[in-house]
C-alpha cells in the first residue's frame, strides 16, 4: 500500500502498487474491500460498479457489509494467514519457507485445498512431511522406497515434456519409458513396456517381460538383462 485516506462517516480512499485483483475477467462482480488500521477493521463490499470490464472496475458509495471480522475471519482470500491456512492469496505464510528446488504454491480460493502450499513440479509424502500437487496433477512416487518419498506431479494433459516433470508427454499424455516408476502416469506406447507390480521393488514399474530387448536390469520386469534380452 501506497497511501490511505480516511474521512469518518465520508470517505476510504486507498493507493496501491497491487490490490490482488487481475481484472482480467469480463466482469468482475462483487469486490471486498478490507482496510486493517491497529485493532480497527473497516469494510466494504460494492456489488453495484459505475465501471466493471476487463482491466477497470469503478464503484462509489460501497456500503459496509453484514460482518466485519478482520483479521482471524477463516476466509481464504483476503490475504491473511488465519488458523488452519498455510498462505493466502499473495501472502506464502510458510510456503516461503520451501528450498529453491521446490517450486511451491498457494491454493487458489474456491478450490477443495484452498490456501495450503502445494507443488508445482514435486510432491513429497510420508511420515513426517506431506505436500500435495498443485491444482489437478496428481503424485506420481518417483523414489520407490523410504519413509520420506519424492514424487513428480503429474496434470491430467500436457503440451510438452517440461509439463510432466521429468516423464514425457505422448499425444497429450504424461507417461514413463522402461525403468520409470508408473501408476498415475502409464508407460509410453513406444516403450515396449507395461505397468507391472515388481515385489522387489514393492512398487510399480514400465518394466520389459522376458525374452524382449533391453539396456539395462532395471527395464525388465525380472531386474535382469543378459545379451541384451530380458531373463
Amino acid at each position: 500500500m501506497k497511501v490511505a485516506v480516511l474521512k469518518n462517516g465520508r470517505m476510504l480512499k486507498v493507493a496501491a502498487k497491487e490490490s490482488g485483483l487481475t481484472l482480467d475477467e469480463v466482469s468482475q462482480g462483487t469486490i471486498q474491500v478490507q482496510l486493517t488500521v491497529g485493532s480497527d477493521v473497516y469494510c466494504s463490499d460494492c456489488t453495484t460498479a459505475v465501471v466493471d470490464e476487463v482491466g477497470r472496475y469503478t464503484a462509489k458509495r460501497c456500503p459496509a457489509p453484514s460482518s466485519c471480522t478482520g483479521v482471524g475471519s477463516g476466509v481464504c482470500g483476503d490475504g491473511v494467514i488465519d488458523d488452519g491456512e498455510d498462505c493466502d492469496l499473495g501472502n506464502p505464510g510458510v510456503c516461503a519457507m520451501a528450498p529453491p528446488s521446490l517450486p511451491v504454491s498457494c491454493e487458489a480460493p474456491g478450490t477443495p485445498n484452498e490456501c495450503t502450499c502445494c507443488g508445482q513440479t514435486q510432491c513429497v509424502f510420508g511420515i513426517f512431511v506431506n505436500l500435495r500437487c498443485c491444482a489437478d496433477s496428481q503424485c506420481q512416487d518417483t523414489t520407490g522406497a523410504g519413509s520420506q518419498r519424492i514424487g513428480a506431479c503429474i496434470p491430467p494433459t500436457c503440451g510438452a515434456d517440461a509439463d510432466c516433470h521429468g516423464y514425457r508427454c505422448v499425444d497429450g499424455t504424461c507417461c514413463g519409458n522402461a525403468g520409470q516408476f508408473c501408476g498415475v502416469a502409464g508407460c509410453c506406447p513406444d516403450s515396449g513396456t507395461s505397468c507391472t507390480y515388481i515385489p522387489s521393488a514393492l512398487n510399480t514399474l514400465c518394466c520389459r517381460l522376458a525374452g524382449t530387448a533391453c539396456g539395462g536390469p532395471t527395464e525388465c520386469c525380472s531386474f535382469s538383462c543378459t545379451n541384451g534380452l530380458c531373463d
